[in-house]
């Protein structure tokens, strides 16, 4: 199959890791094998990630890299490949278009802010934390100052 070989070339994944992944996605896309905010929601679900819209979204976004509004399944192979797979360089490009939350090529102490509060939400839901630890935006706010 071509798609197959395509996510073969664009990640690191075998062509049997290739096939599960398929496989699961598949279950979850729509009839016409795409997976909107929801499906992909609900995909991420075992990271933690459903407590936890913001970062879902924005795993969303940097996913669906063609800005459809719905993600595919080699978009989707691709974010999880550069996620579990990726090289250094890959993975700080990820995590850098996740921060951007406004796409201005910059981020902004808000969009820090706002990352690493949605982080700390999503551990404390792992870890079982009835509440989340303040975030210390001063700490954010001094590193962007120096």
């Amino acid at each position: 199959d071509d798609v197959i070989r395509h996510v073969e070339v664009a990640t690191r994944f075998k062509p049997k890791e290739i096939k599960r992944l398929h496989q699961q996605f598949s279950g979850i896309a729509d009839r016409n094998g795409l997976l909107g905010p929801d499906g992909f929601r609900q995909s991420m679900g075992i990271l933690g990630m459903v407590q936890d819209s913001i970062l879902c979204q924005r795993l969303f976004a940097v996913f669906n890299s063609s800005q459809t509004g719905a993600i595919t399944f080699e978009e989707y192979a691709k974010g999880l490949g550069v996620l579990v797979k990726g090289n250094v360089d890959e993975k700080l490009t990820f995590a850098f278009a996740m921060t951007d939350i406004d796409g201005s090529g910059e981020i902004t102490p808000e969009e820090l802010e706002i990352t690493v509060d949605s982080i700390m939400r999503i551990y404390s839901g792992i870890m079982g934390s009835v509440s989340t630890a303040a975030l210390d935006r001063t700490k954010i706010r001094k590193m962007f100052n120096q």
